[in-house]
């Protein structure tokens, strides 16, 4: 079943999905048939974001972790199996660090950087990115644009390769749900001063998983210093996928899901 802020459904080893600054719940789509069939999967949309609760001015990832913590106990789950993409990601580790999650796999996780010019870099990125969503885009061309799929591809190239492979009406979802997010200059101001806190090692299996064509952060620059902080991390790399990978390569990153709660529940029994 799904809501406008979330989606819920299926049975099975509860599976919390997160996606990225400036999405939806929505961002899922491509997994959440599969996922549902032998998991509890929860999709919810993060606060501040279209659909998601409110959030404070001074929203940060410590904050939304919080958040999500209390989301975890009204759901009755201690622990859960943790897919994060880009922020959510970040929320993913942090979820694990605090012991709420069973397994991670982190998808593009944000929160590292090699220098201060990578950081610097991103985040103007995301902020010219932000000025642009500004324009409402039922009132653009490129709205009405979208039944293209070559248009769907151009648009869509900073998340992803395959665009094209975006239905027009989700397409179309990612602009609204880009538009209507209100609290990318406090995440970011957040980020900038934050970063992923380095640990000896996270106490539940944790995969890192990267598009080899990430335009918004490249494994080289934000992925490698985040493996320095986890050295007990498993890692993929997903050929021919950007950093919002989920229309890019569906059939792999479920597998790659279900291998990693597999992983978990044998080690959790002792296997």
């Amino acid at each position: 079943m799904s809501e406008d802020g979330s989606f819920r459904a299926g049975e099975g080893p509860p599976l919390l999905l997160l996606h990225g600054l400036a999405m939806s719940w929505h961002a899922w789509r491509p997994l959440l048939d599969s996922l549902s069939t032998d998991h509890e999967v929860l999709a919810p949309t993060l606060p501040g974001h279209r659909g998601g609760p409110a959030a404070p001015a001074d929203v940060n990832v410590t904050w939304l972790a919080d958040h999500l913590e209390t989301l975890l106990d009204e759901e009755g789950h201690d622990r859960v199996h943790v897919v994060g993409n880009s922020l959510g990601g970040w929320l993913a580790l942090e979820l694990a660090r605090r012991g709420r999650a069973s397994s991670v796999t982190a998808v593009s996780p944000a929160g590292a950087w090699r220098n201060g010019s990578d950081q610097r870099r991103v985040h103007t990125l995301l902020r010219t990115a932000d000025v642009f969503n500004r324009v409402p885009p039922d009132a653009s061309p490129v709205s009405a644009a979208m039944v293209s799929p070559l248009v769907r591809r151009a648009v869509l190239r900073g998340l992803m390769e395959r665009g094209d492979r975006v239905a027009p009406h989700d397409a179309r979802g990612i602009l609204r749900d880009a538009h209507a997010c209100r609290v990318v200059p406090a995440l970011l101001r957040a980020g900038r001063r934050d970063g992923f806190e380095p640990t000896e090692a996270l106490p539940c299996p944790v995969r890192v998983v990267w598009g080899r064509r990430d335009r918004v952060i490249p494994y080289e620059r934000h992925g490698r210093p985040l493996i320095a902080r986890l050295p007990d991390a498993a890692q993929v790399s997903l050929p021919g996928a950007g950093h919002v990978p989920m229309w890019d390569a569906p059939v792999l990153l479920t597998s790659l899901v279900r291998e990693q709660v597999a992983l978990a529940e044998r080690v959790g029994a002792g296997a």
